[in-house]
């Protein structure tokens, strides 16, 4: 999901996801999704709504926002 969401909005998303997530996961995880990233993959609209939609839920589960959202 994560990997999705930043090849489909790079500048919206990918430098404040790898931010987050620096902290938080190893130096090799992090690699990794940085060299996937980095593939240049297409995605389909059908595979970048199944990422916001799962991004969305995981916000929801575990109420990161007051109000929910809804996909």
């Amino acid at each position: 999901m994560i990997k999705s969401l930043i090849i489909a909005y790079p500048q919206a998303m990918g430098a404040t996801i790898l931010d987050a997530l620096a902290p938080a996961v190893s130096p090799a995880t992090l690699k990794v999704l940085i060299e996937e990233v980095s593939k240049g993959q297409i995605l389909t609209p059908t595979q970048i709504k199944n990422a916001e939609c799962e991004f969305i839920k995981l916000v929801n589960d575990e109420k990161i926002l007051p109000s929910a959202l809804s996909c």
